[in-house]
């Protein structure tokens, strides 16, 4: 009887374990897209280098993402007096967000990024780190709801 209500509490654990851990994920996708699902780019962080030096590159009210409920997007990159846009698709778990981009002005179709998330409601911020033998990208964008 004891082994019996154990396997119960056991279950009824990993059940609101289940329940609850896919909440967080099923919230963020939902706060991404609606009321229209953009989000301004209040700070565009590039740290980078390939080659000689590092450099950096910070861009603030720098554009807008929008997502739809559809799990695709667009980015609008304005650096000066220029404006880049790109269409991608995107997944996000808890604590990610990937990107998988189309034909653009910023990416080549197919190109990937994955990007560590930290969210709360209305405010989205994004962390990616890449690194090989010829140098290292990193990127910080901040994302306030519009």
């Amino acid at each position: 009887m004891k082994t019996i209500k154990y396997l119960a509490i056991g279950l009824l654990f990993i059940g609101m374990t289940a329940l609850f851990g896919c909440k967080k994920e099923d919230k963020i996708a939902k706060n991404l897209w609606k009321k229209g699902g953009e989000w301004n780019i209040e700070k565009f962080q590039n740290n980078y280098s390939f080659g000689s030096g590092s450099n950096s590159v910070v861009l603030n009210d720098a554009g807008t993402y929008e997502f739809d409920k559809d799990g695709s997007g667009k980015v609008t990159l304005n650096e000066g007096n220029q404006t880049y846009t790109n269409l991608f698709t995107y997944e996000n778990t808890d604590n990610s967000l990937s990107l998988t981009f189309k034909e653009g002005q910023l990416y080549t179709a197919g190109t990937k990024e994955k990007y560590t998330l930290d969210w709360e409601k209305d405010k989205v911020n994004l962390y990616s780190y890449v690194s090989d033998a010829n140098g290292y990208d990193e990127y910080l964008i901040d994302l306030k709801k519009k």
